[in-house]
Parts: C-alpha cells; sequence; structure tokens
C-alpha cells in the first residue's frame, strides 16, 4: 500500500509539473499571439498610410493632368440667338465657373444663382450646352477638392434655379465623387410639383452618398411628402459626418406635414452627430409636449437651435428654462419672433441665472445665449435682447480664458450677486452658515471673479470683502487663529 501511495504522490507531482509547462507555454502563447495582433495592427495601420499617401498622390497626378490637359480646352459657345444676351446673365454665370473649374481658378466655393428668375426648357439647346459643359468640368474637379487642405470648407451652393430632369440627371451624375462639405439647394421660385420632389430626392441622395458632407441647407424647399422626412431622416442618423441641417420655412401651416411631428424626428436622428439644427418658420406649435425639452435635457451633442418664427409659447419657455438647468452642450437657443411673452422670457432668465443664492447662481445654465425679444416697458413693443450668456464661437466656448466662455459667466454672476448684496450689506448675512475655514478661499475668489465684471460693476471687490469682515461675526476668529499661528511660530 505505501509504494502504491508513493507511487501516486510522484504521478501528483508530476501532474502539478505538467500543468505548470502548461500554463508557462500558454502565456507564451499569448504573449506570442499578442505580440502577432500588434504587428497586424502595425502592419495595417501602414498600410492604410501607404494608400492614403498613394491615394493623395494619385489624385494630385489627376490634378495636374486635368490642368495641363485644360490649357488647350474652350468654351463651347452655340450662337447666341436670343435679342440681347445680356438680359440673360445665368448664361455668363454658369460660364465663368466651368473655366474656372477648368482652369485652376475655383476656391474650393461653387455658387450658382439664378439672379433674373430666368425660365429654360429642356428642349432649349443653348441651355442644354451650358450645363453639359458645367457638369463635365464638375465632375473633373473632384481632384481639385481632394488636393484641398482638410480645414478648407468646400461648398457647392444652388440657389434660385428650377432645376429641370435633364439638367438634375446631369448633376447627379457629375457629384457622384465630386465631393462638397457643404452642400445648399435653395427652391427656384415658383418651384412645385415634380421639380420640387426631384430636387429634393436629388439632394438627399447627395447627402446619402457623400461621405464628408457636415452641413447640408435645403431651406424654401416645400418638403411636403413623408417619404422625403423618413428618407432623410434615415440619412442623417446612419450619416458619418454630418453636423449640420437646415430647413427653414419647409413646413407650411396649410402643408400636408405637422411641423412639430418633423422637428421631433430631426431631433431624434440627429442626437449623435448633428450640432447644429435651423427649423424656423414652420409652423412649430407643441400643444404642451415635452418632446423639446425632454430632448435638451439629455444633453445630446446639438450645440445651436434655431426656432424662430414659430408658435411656441410660456408653457414651452418654462419647459425649455428647466432642461437648461441640465443641458451644458447648447450654446445657441434662437426664439426669436415666437408667442413667449413675460412668463417664459422670466423662467429663461431665472434657469440662466438664478440670484435666489450663491448656490443657485453658480448652479445655472452658463453656456446657451437664449435669442428672444422682450416687451419694452416704455414703448409697449417688442425689442430683440439676447438674455444673459453671450453667443461664442466653437473656438471661444472652449477657450477657458475667454471673457464670456461658461467659467466666466459663471463667475460673472457669482460677483454681481455678490455686488447686489453689498449695496444694502447683507452679504454677511447670507454667509453666516459658511464654514470658517473656508472663507480665506472665498474672499481670494471674490478677487478673481471681480476680473471678469470691472466694465459691467461699478462694485469694487475690495468693498465686499472689507463688508464682509466688518460685520461677519466669524471674521474675529479668522483673525484670532492667525495671531495664535503667528505666536505659536
Amino acid at each position: 500500500m505505501s509504494h502504491m501511495r508513493r507511487e501516486m504522490e510522484d504521478m501528483r507531482e508530476e501532474m502539478k509539473m505538467m500543468r505548470r509547462d502548461v500554463t508557462v507555454l500558454s502565456e507564451k502563447f499569448d504573449m506570442e499571439n499578442t505580440n502577432f495582433r500588434r504587428q497586424k495592427d502595425e502592419e495595417s495601420s501602414v498600410r492604410e498610410q501607404m494608400d492614403r499617401r498613394f491615394g493623395d498622390m494619385d489624385d494630385h497626378l489627376k490634378y495636374h493632368e486635368a490642368l495641363l490637359k485644360n490649357q488647350k480646352w474652350k468654351y463651347e459657345d452655340l450662337p447666341v440667338y436670343y435679342d440681347d444676351p445680356s438680359d440673360h446673365p445665368f448664361f455668363a454665370t454658369i460660364k465663368d465657373l466651368t473655366c474656372d473649374m477648368r482652369y485652376g481658378r475655383a476656391d474650393g466655393t461653387i455658387e450658382l444663382i439664378n439672379h433674373d428668375g430666368s425660365r429654360y426648357d429642356d428642349d432649349d439647346e443653348h441651355f442644354q450646352s451650358h450645363w453639359k459643359q458645367f457638369t463635365d468640368a464638375l465632375e473633373e474637379y473632384q481632384y481639385a477638392l481632394k488636393c484641398m487642405p482638410d480645414e478648407k470648407d468646400t461648398r457647392l451652393n444652388i440657389y434660385h434655379l428650377e432645376l429641370t430632369p435633364s439638367v438634375l440627371e446631369l448633376l447627379d451624375d457629375a457629384l457622384r465623387q465630386t465631393h462638397f462639405k457643404k452642400f445648399c439647394l435653395l427652391c427656384g421660385r415658383g418651384w412645385v410639383g415634380n421639380l420640387a420632389l426631384d430636387g429634393i430626392n436629388f439632394a438627399i441622395s447627395y447627402l446619402d452618398r457623400n461621405p464628408i458632407l457636415k452641413e447640408l441647407d435645403l431651406s424654401h424647399n416645400n418638403l411636403s411628402e413623408d417619404d422625403h422626412v423618413s428618407q432623410l431622416c434615415d440619412v442623417i442618423k446612419a450619416h458619418p459626418s454630418v453636423e449640420s441641417i437646415q430647413l427653414h420655412g419647409c413646413f407650411a401651416r396649410e402643408g400636408t406635414l405637422n411641423g412639430f411631428d418633423v422637428l421631433c424626428s430631426l431631433l431624434t436622428a440627429g442626437e449623435i452627430n448633428v450640432k447644429n439644427i435651423v427649423f424656423s418658420g414652420n409652423d412649430v406649435s407643441t400643444g404642451g409636449n415635452r418632446f423639446i425639452s425632454d430632448f435638451l435635457a439629455t444633453n445630446s451633442a446639438l450645440e445651436i437651435l434655431n426656432l424662430s418664427r414659430n408658435r411656441l409659447d410660456d408653457g414651452d419657455a418654462t419647459l425649455i428654462a428647466g432642461a437648461l438647468k441640465i443641458n451644458t452642450k447648447l450654446r445657441l437657443l434662437d426664439i426669436r419672433s415666437n408667442s413667449i411673452q413675460t412668463q417664459g422670457l422670466n423662467a429663461l432668465k431665472v434657469a440662466l441665472f438664478d440670484g435666489t443664492s450663491l448656490s443657485s447662481a453658480a448652479d445655472s445654465n452658463h453656456t446657451c445665449y437664449i435669442d428672444i425679444e422682450r416687451i419694452d416697458d416704455h414703448t409697449n413693443s417688442l425689442v430683440q435682447t439676447g438674455v444673459i450668456n453671450f453667443p461664442l464661437d466653437a473656438d471661444e466656448y472652449d477657450n477657458p480664458d475667454t471673457q464670456y466662455a461658461p467659467k466666466a459667466c459663471r463667475q460673472k454672476k457669482i460677483y454681481s450677486l455678490l455686488s447686489m448684496r453689498n449695496r444694502d450689506c447683507s452679504n454677511a448675512h447670507y454667509l453666516d452658515e459658511v464654514p470658517v475655514e473656508i472663507m480665506p478661499e472665498m474672499l481670494i475668489a471674490i478677487q478673481e471673479y471681480a476680473r471678469h465684471c470691472d466694465v459691467d460693476v461699478d462694485v469694487k471687490a475690495l468693498s465686499i470683502v472689507f463688508e464682509i469682515m466688518r460685520r461677519w461675526d466669524k471674521a474675529l476668529s479668522i483673525c484670532e487663529s492667525s495671531i495664535s499661528d503667528g505666536c505659536g511660530m
């Protein structure tokens, strides 16, 4: 039996050694596998960089090849059979743009404007010739766009043009690989029926195909089809780069679509990426629905929201005010020309500056500038005003040293409240609950906050400090503590 026990013990030891060996081998395998994956990742990264560089080189080569080829290119003018060519300035505009793209003079902005509002038929040979030469140049212009710096905001603007089916087809083909970062299609005067529907389909299709498009402006187009709204929202939701959507005056009161319902769909679709939404002049009336305020309370990516010229009321303003106490992303809210009166305005003011206490002032919204109108007490008329905070560009907003950045606004409001209380010497009363230990830091902060208010407040920091130290009962404790510490040394 003892012999068998020894054999069993020997076998257990061998098993332990084998397990240790397997563990060591497993760790080595994991290490090798990790190294292998890292090498694969590095290889993939190098390949991507090489592909990108070779792609850039190829684009530059094609761009310069096109420039050389176009040195001999001539614009084909058909015989002008109009009584007076100057009556049709659009032909001159489209010719100039075509030549600019062909000869390398275009700077990344292509702007087609039909100033005279003339209409042209599809069977107009002169009209078709201009468009064909323009779209051929536009297709070739893709290489110039790819060679431009990343920070360059390239744009294609089409204003007041009645785009016929044949022209839309030419543009659609030309823009398949010609990608601008900003695209604006403002409807032609009197653009109705199938022409309007085809134009919207073209714009949505371009957004869907263009992976670098950041801004889309379809203002003043009649979006009367529910399918258009659904397609637009689906594309926005799935798009990797779109940040700005402008739909001013697209949903009239007599239209088939409800402006508020469309706004809800648009906000939901863009909650991840979209930073700027212009939805003014679309007859938005919430009927007490909380969707807008609930959405703002989620602190989405949205930084600019333009809801001017709609039908928001005091109830909507009060709900939005509640959301702004939570939201820290929204930089600009434009609600001019709505039905917001004194009650709603006061609610918004409290959201941006609650002067009940220093804590409530500090917890107010310091990021959002509200563009609204108020009732002038003397003239009883509407006057445009900004409430409390200040409009900032994105770079100013991110810079804490900017005079009106959120941190500075917070300090400005706290100091303003201290200044108001200083006039009736009531700061000591309100600070009665402040622990003695943090009072020195508070007095230092008061002097620091004062630098944001030198222009707007006539009460100096020294006056506030003197008032607090003179009237605050606990000030004596600070002095006694300082004296005793000095003696101890």
